[in-house]
């Protein structure tokens, strides 16, 4: 048998490292598929994850519509006190006969065991909620804990699960000044740790509300919101809170400032989905339309604009199940056509499940291993000939042309690249209009 020629060698060395290149970098395709609808139109709920449904508690329940106060301004004339629960595997909704024990809107949730408890919020008074009323998933029953009550309560705040302990960060007070601080709920002994206290919790860097976390990890992340240091500019600042350290890490910025946007996980990526502006309160309320992602794992790349929300809407719930983000209602565009008000903010009741998945030139693990070997095999083959020419004295001898290619006049040389090698960060959106 010949043995390969340098020429080979060094032809199937660039291939070889070109195409395992082609395979590692990520490239999606995203999807939207409208589902069945919640049984009621809803903005400002929560959306809450256990097992394999989803808990769609509370929220304002008819359109948002104008006040006096000051221009642009709107409120929510009706709350829901129902729990709806959704379950994707046959897309279906189930209405519990057990109401929470009071009507509460722009409130957080969070799940321990298999009790979801429900937290902060405001009534339709818009007075902030002191008591925990918590849901036991299991009898579909509910309780308030009676020893537990928020006693700096908040709403539009966020929460996030560790150690069986329930963060609860930023958000509102009474008077809309938006917090840092982080308490701590232990559902065990129905007691809090609060800021400021001896066993405090590190503060947010910044302080903000209608927001959320997501996890990655036993990482929480959090991004976007309001603040009332200036309602004209939604944050675009992000974060993330490594408990172990009890540290808060910024991360890099949003592309868009939005508040009241939908968030979740895939593929331990974070989604900043839609949300709200006000054109720096040259208008009311407006939707982001735009879908932005961060890789934890590529924090160079920050966040990446990779899909667009198929109808246009803010203040809305998701929750990800299933390998699916499922967005839920929320308030759309304003509209002037509204008995008796000036303008209002129509409220959806449309479920919406976004997904992707990895393109086809990137589902070839086997080619992938076999690549980095024989790359690595054919390179150190191409190293030590390269030595060896130098050594030796034949380096100008050496037959370097590619293929039919021949070196250019200064020694460069121009490696063929496929379509794929220019299209390997694209992503491609489908939306399905039809319901399952």
């Amino acid at each position: 048998m010949m043995a390969p020629s340098p020429r080979r060698i060094l032809t199937l060395t660039v291939l070889l490292w070109g195409h395992m290149g082609m395979v590692v970098q990520a490239s999606y395709v995203a999807k939207w598929k409208e589902v069945a609808d919640i049984p009621q139109q809803l903005s400002d709920m929560t959306a809450t994850t256990v097992s394999d449904k989803v808990y769609v508690i509370g929220g304002c329940n008819d359109h948002q519509v104008a006040c006096d106060w000051w221009d642009g301004c709107s409120y929510c004339p009706s709350v829901s006190d129902n729990v709806h629960v959704y379950t994707p595997s046959s897309d279906s909704w189930e209405t519990l006969d057990d109401a929470m024990p009071r009507e509460r809107y722009r409130h957080a949730a969070a799940v321990v065991d298999s009790s979801l408890y429900v937290i902060g919020g405001r009534d339709l008074d818009d007075n902030v909620i002191s008591q925990v009323d918590v849901l036991d998933t299991d009898t579909n029953t509910w309780s308030t804990l009676k020893t537990a009550n928020w006693t700096a309560p908040r709403s539009d705040e966020g929460t996030f699960v560790y150690d069986d302990k329930i963060f609860v960060g930023g958000g509102y007070d009474e008077n809309y000044t938006s917090y840092a601080t982080v308490d701590i709920l232990d559902p065990s002994s129905g007691t809090w740790t609060y800021a400021k206290s001896s066993t405090t919790t590190a503060s947010m860097s910044d302080s903000r509300g209608d927001f959320g976390f997501v996890e990655i990890k036993s990482k929480f992340y959090t991004f976007g919101g309001w603040s009332s240091d200036d309602w004209c500019s939604p944050r675009t600042s992000a974060e993330v809170y490594d408990p172990s350290t009890d540290e808060w890490t910024s991360l890099a910025d949003l592309q868009k400032g939005r508040g009241d946007k939908a968030m979740g996980t895939l593929n331990g990526r974070l989604f900043a989905i839609g949300g709200e502006h006000n054109n720096n309160c040259n208008s009311g309320s407006t939707p982001v339309t735009d879908v932005e992602v961060y890789d934890p794992g590529q924090p160079s790349k920050g966040w990446v604009v990779e899909s667009y929300i198929p109808e246009e809407k803010f203040r809305f719930a998701a929750a990800t199940v299933s390998g699916k983000i499922f967005v839920f209602g929320g308030q759309k565009n304003m509209t002037h056509n509204c008995s008796g008000f000036d303008y209002c903010y129509p409220v959806s009741n449309h479920t919406w499940a976004f997904s992707e998945s990895k393109s086809t030139k990137e589902k070839q693990p086997a080619l992938n291993v076999l690549a980095l070997s024989l790359g690595l095999v054919f390179g150190l083959l191409g190293l030590g000939l390269i030595i060896w020419a130098i050594f030796t004295g034949k380096l100008g001898k050496m037959p370097w042309g590619f293929s039919s290619q021949k070196a250019t006049p200064d020694g460069s040389f121009k490696v063929p690249q496929g379509e794929e090698a220019a299209q390997n960060t694209e992503l491609v959106q489908e939306t399905e209009l039809s319901k399952v």
